[in-house]
């Protein structure tokens, strides 16, 4: 079954790889041309890691005159990681420019693997299995965010859904007996993911409180049983030291923005009970604390963030025409 896997990924890295030598704007050794907009900025830092093994604290020309400062204003986690990598293994044997692609290839591959053992690990068989991961290697939204694209969500993806994937898996009923032993690796597994995907994308903020204000509603209705209601706040409270140790959450102060304060509290109410009376003061109690830290916080450095959000919704994921 490993082999199978192994297989799709695989073929998956070979086709992104040739998909990208393949393409009119790749001339190799020379990146050129080759990716557009943002992700030749963050090549260009990519480089700058690769070749000099570090960053400098503020980047003026990205940003003029105050610049933009990395760790708090930009999260370069993926570009160390390619830099690093290509520092230690593949200097000799490749240019940075084609190793990025590989690297690309490689990383956003990782979805694939990711696709297959979530069926596995929720109780599919093998063949559903495989059908998920086909589709994650092969389909045309993939490859196009792939294609051209050293772009921080190609790698922070997996780290974005792979907590997603322990809690489900933790729900399963098929599987409680195999996770109560193993509930706090797999907390473990989901913080040090989420930390990597709070680090690498800021995209990741804004998802992560999607994720978890829609898994809270069914709860907030009575949908889940005791068990599934202590491993959700488990899971949930387990993030709470990346808010204020990771320094692009602490800058922010993350733990005291309306939405993460609205969740913390549906979260810990889980507890309260069903009842329309409990509910109601829930949803009160939630109510005067979002606005209240939004009266006190008018604008945050994500809000375009949540603004692109609605109008893909408002477009329908689709790009238009003017």
């Amino acid at each position: 079954e490993m082999l199978v896997c192994s297989a799709i990924f695989s073929v998956a890295v070979a086709f992104r790889m040739w998909c990208s030598w393949g393409h009119p704007a790749y001339a190799s050794g020379d990146p050129t041309g080759f990716y557009p907009a943002e992700a030749a900025l963050q090549f260009r830092w990519a480089t700058q890691v690769a070749q000099q093994g570090e960053l400098p604290p503020v980047d003026h020309r990205a940003q003029w005159p105050e610049g933009l400062q990395f760790g708090i204003d930009i999260t370069p986690f993926m570009e160390y990681v390619a830099g690093w990598l290509w520092r230690r293994g593949f200097r000799s044997t490749s240019s940075f420019f084609d190793f990025s692609i590989m690297f690309i290839a490689s990383v956003s591959s990782l979805t694939v693997v990711l696709a297959y053992g979530a069926v596995r690990w929720l109780g599919g068989g093998v063949g559903g299995a495989c059908v998920a991961a086909f589709l994650v290697a092969f389909h045309p939204w993939n490859l196009e965010r792939v294609v051209r694209n050293f772009g921080r969500e190609n790698f922070a993806l997996f780290w974005v859904l792979l907590p997603l994937v322990v809690l489900m898996g933790c729900w399963s009923r098929s599987k409680q007996r195999k996770i109560e032993g193993r509930a706090l690796t797999l907390l473990i597994v989901s913080t040090v993911a989420q930390g990597v995907a709070f680090s690498s994308w800021h995209m990741a903020r804004p998802l992560f409180e999607l994720h978890v204000g829609a898994l809270l509603l069914p709860g907030l209705f009575g949908l889940y049983d005791k068990s599934q209601k202590r491993q959700f706040l488990a899971w949930y409270v387990a993030f709470a030291p990346l808010w204020v140790a990771l320094p692009v959450l602490q800058s922010r102060a993350y733990a005291l923005t309306p939405n993460v304060l609205a969740l913390t509290i549906f979260a810990l109410g889980l507890t309260l009970g069903t009842t329309p009376l409990r509910k109601l003061g829930l949803f009160a109690v939630v109510g005067i604390v979002w606005f209240v830290a939004k009266t006190l916080t008018p604008t945050t450095s994500d809000s375009h963030i949540f603004e692109v959000l609605q109008a893909k919704l408002v477009h329908v994921f689709a790009k238009p025409q003017d």
